[in-house]
């Protein structure tokens, strides 16, 4: 077993890692007050994830890396190992996105409550709404006060103001667009503005894909505005120059929700490039 040398007193001990307090008493200073002074490393004691202050374990492994389980469970490293491991073992990166973990949930709530899913219960969807309306005066916490703030200070939701304003912006948007829908279809050469592939329209895919729904067909045109309604906004365009023909082009489903800026309001408009 390796044996401590004392950077205090410059000697070489008989002690161990796990003896060494024994010979730092003949210097009246503790096993972190010492590990803190010669061995810890810039930023060792502070949280991976929140960087707060984490606790002093041993002279030998030093801090810890979290300051909390939530931490160290909310951390990106520790959801990759986790992920990488689902993977390997089942072939999914959550366990509730396996076949046989989602058939063990249902069967599991078909024998306790009589439904597939524990919410589709009515005393279990009655207790939700009586808690809700206890905490936060509403039945769904959705629609609470403290969730719209939650979601607005997180950057997903924009203030009542501020979707008021984009609501306005973005029929003004559509006002000037429909205008030149006939044209801007007229004009297509059918395929994709940005990869070039060929679209089909709804009518074609369902004679392709008679026992498929519409909502499948991931190359049906939609028309897209090159720059999108939200950088209008955000930099005092005209609408009407957001909505112009020269700023419309047309490409399939599946690439404009790609491209699509994520608005950050539910305001009743389904958000749209």
């Amino acid at each position: 077993m390796n044996k401590i040398f004392c950077q205090i007193c410059n000697s070489q001990t008989i002690y161990s890692k796990n003896t060494f307090y024994r010979h730092l008493k003949n210097h009246n200073i503790t096993m972190k007050e010492y590990y803190d002074k010669f061995i810890k490393k810039e930023d060792e004691g502070k949280c991976l994830h929140c960087k707060k202050p984490t606790k002093f374990t041993s002279f030998g492994q030093g801090y810890r890396m979290f300051c909390s389980y939530k931490c160290s469970a909310n951390h990106s490293n520790t959801k990759k190992k986790k992920e990488n491991s689902y993977l390997k073992s089942l072939g999914v990166k959550n366990p509730s996105q396996s076949k046989d973990c989602k058939e063990k949930i249902k069967r599991t709530c078909l024998e306790r409550y009589g439904f597939g899913s524990p919410l589709q219960s009515n005393e279990i969807q009655e207790k939700r709404e009586k808690t809700c309306l206890e905490k936060y005066g509403v039945k769904n916490y959705a629609s609470s006060k403290e969730y719209r703030k939650y979601k607005e200070q997180n950057g997903e939701w924009l203030s009542l103001k501020e979707s008021s304003r984009w609501k306005i912006y973005f029929l003004e948007v559509w006002k000037e667009t429909n205008k030149w829908k006939k044209i801007l279809f007229e004009n297509w050469n059918g395929l994709d503005y940005y990869t070039g592939e060929k679209l089909i329209s709804n009518e074609e895919f369902n004679k392709l894909n008679p026992h498929k729904h519409p909502s499948n067909n991931f190359l049906q045109p939609t028309i897209d505005h090159k720059k999108c309604i939200k950088y209008g906004l955000e930099n005092d365009i005209d609408p009407k120059i957001i909505g112009h023909i020269s700023n419309l082009c047309i490409c399939s489903r599946s690439f404009n929700s790609r491209k699509n800026v994520k608005m950050v309001e539910h305001v009743g408009i389904e958000p749209t490039s």
